[in-house]
């Protein structure tokens, strides 16, 4: 359901990925970013996609998007950034903008 983002595919991903994607910035030791990713799994829209980004392993492509704090969604639509949201999110928060990009 997550694509990895990595150096290698992070220009096809979110600049490539058609209509609407939710990206997570997390890394693998914040309790918050394990709590937002596992509602992200039990939304299971199929009109979007999601990715997640290791900020400890990349950060270079963190500092793109100005994330500071984990974690950090993006809401995209066709590669253009329509959202952020900062710290944890619950699930139904996240739907709703999800649906914002349908």
């Amino acid at each position: 359901m997550f694509t990895e983002i990595t150096p290698e595919n992070f220009e096809a991903v979110l600049h490539g990925t058609p209509g609407a994607l939710v990206v997570e910035f997390y890394s693998p030791t914040c309790g918050h970013c394990k709590r937002t990713e596992a509602g992200l799994r039990e939304l299971e829209e199929p009109q979007a996609a999601f990715a997640r980004l290791d900020v400890l392993a990349h950060p270079e492509l963190a500092e793109l998007y100005e994330v500071t704090n984990l974690p950090t969604l993006l809401f995209l639509k066709d590669g253009e950034l329509k959202n952020k949201l900062i710290g944890y999110t619950h699930p139904l928060v996240a739907a709703e903008e999800i649906r914002k990009l349908l």
